[in-house]
C-alpha cells in the first residue's frame, strides 16, 4: 500500500508541473503578443511625429525660399528682413545667383552658413518646438536649384523627418521623407 501512495503522489506532482507548464507557456505566449502590439502602437505614434517633422520643415523651407517684399510695404522688407532676402539664392533667366547668405529660421531653430549653392544639405534640430512632449526630433533637408529644368520645376525641396535625433543609434528611429518642386 505505501508503493501505490508514493505512485499516486509522484503522478500529482507531473499533473501539477504539467499545468503549470501550460499556463506557463500561454502566459508568456499573451505577453509577446501585448508587446508587440505595444511595439506597433509607438511606430505609429513615431510615424506621424517624422511626418510632422518632415511636412513643417517642407514649409517653412519654402517660406524662406519664396520670401518677398509686401506690396504695400514702403521699405520692401517683411519683418526687418530686406527684400533681396534669398537664402537659397535666385535663379535669374538661365542662371542662379546668391543674394543673401543670411540664416533660416525654422520651428524656432536657425540654420546659418547654408554655403554658396546651388544644392544645399544641412539639418535641423529641433528641440521640443514641434511636438508637445519631450521629444528631440530632426529633420534632414536638401535644396536644389537648377536653371535647366522646366519653368515650373527649377526648385526641389526634398526633407526627410525623423522621430529622434538624426544621429541617434537605435531600431527605433523613424524617417519620413518629402519632396516639393516648383
Amino acid at each position: 500500500m505505501i508503493h501505490r501512495t508514493a505512485n499516486h503522489r509522484a503522478f500529482v506532482i507531473l499533473y501539477a508541473v504539467l499545468m503549470v507548464s501550460i499556463v506557463l507557456t500561454v502566459s508568456l505566449s499573451l505577453l509577446n503578443i501585448t508587446y508587440r502590439q505595444i511595439i506597433i502602437t509607438n511606430t505609429a505614434a513615431d510615424s506621424r511625429l517624422a511626418e510632422h517633422v518632415a511636412l513643417s520643415t517642407i514649409r517653412c523651407i519654402k517660406y524662406w525660399d519664396n520670401l518677398s517684399p509686401v506690396a504695400d510695404d514702403p521699405n520692401g522688407d517683411i519683418d526687418g528682413i530686406s527684400s533681396d532676402y534669398y537664402p537659397f539664392g535666385k535663379i535669374v533667366g538661365a542662371s542662379w545667383q546668391v543674394d543673401s547668405d543670411a540664416p533660416v529660421r525654422c520651428g524656432g531653430e536657425t540654420v546659418a552658413n547654408l554655403g554658396a549653392g546651388p544644392n544645399y544639405s544641412f539639418q535641423i534640430t529641433y528641440d521640443d518646438e514641434l511636438d508637445s512632449l519631450d521629444n528631440v526630433t530632426c529633420a534632414k533637408v536638401r535644396v536644389t536649384k537648377d536653371a535647366t529644368r522646366p519653368l515650373k520645376e527649377k526648385t526641389a525641396i526634398v526633407v526627410s523627418g525623423y522621430n529622434l535625433p538624426c544621429n541617434s543609434p537605435g531600431t527605433r528611429l523613424v524617417e519620413r521623407t518629402f519632396s516639393e518642386y516648383y
